[in-house]
């Protein structure tokens, strides 16, 4: 019989568990986009931050003028009131945005990195837990009298989790993955991590060209 031990727990995982169906839905109602149809090219890389409240959104699409868009949001959990006087002395209550918006310059050579980020396979890569099995360590112990195989299995339960949906053309791809930069230094023989890590540095970079 097989078993499965833990070796490092923050907190009981419910991430990559949970579907995360209706937080897309909560957060394309407030920016939007609820209603609005993929276009030909288009990627939507949402972040839930675990330690934090906040979550973001970047958002890569070709537009029907052939131009290429990038936005990242951050979408807030919390909104502030915040109360002033007016210029008739008069008691008034300010409410903060749901969200924030930002728009990125792409690169003039934009359909080079969209195939950049293509060429990651990130419209073949599977969820996360279709592929957790290669980060199990094989180990054969003596348990009760007679020996038991276990799977031993290094759980990151904080972070970031990934949901990411993809189209190009006539393909399209959905799949989420919890911490899966951390998860490549921990198992860089792991090519779906590879593949991931090198996707998500991409993101990063697009969108933080400075750094």
């Amino acid at each position: 019989m097989r078993k499965f031990e833990i070796l490092f727990i923050t907190f009981l995982i419910l991430g990559l568990f949970k579907t995360y169906s209706q937080d897309i839905k909560e957060i394309d109602s407030i920016l939007k986009l609820e209603k609005l149809e993929y276009f030909e090219k288009e990627l939507r890389v949402y972040v839930f931050q675990s330690l934090r409240s906040n979550n973001k959104l970047y958002r890569i699409f070709k537009n029907k003028e052939s131009q290429w868009k990038l936005e990242k949001y951050f979408i807030y959990a919390e909104i502030e009131s915040i109360n002033y006087f007016d210029e008739n002395g008069s008691l008034k209550t300010y409410k903060t945005d749901k969200f924030s918006k930002i728009n990125v310059m792409p690169a003039n050579n934009f359909e080079k990195e969209w195939l950049e980020l293509l060429a990651t396979n990130i419209l073949k890569l599977p969820d996360f837990y279709e592929y957790k099995y290669k980060l199990s360590e094989k180990e054969i112990k003596m348990e009760n009298g007679k020996y038991e195989l276990f799977d031993k299995i290094i759980e990151i339960t904080d972070g970031d989790t990934y949901l990411i949906k993809i189209k190009n053309e006539n393909e399209s791809n959905e799949l989420i993955v919890h911490e899966p930069l951390s998860y490549f230094k921990l198992y860089p023989h792991v090519d779906e991590l590879e593949y991931l890590s090198t996707f998500l540095n991409k993101i990063n970079k697009l969108f933080h060209p400075k750094n």
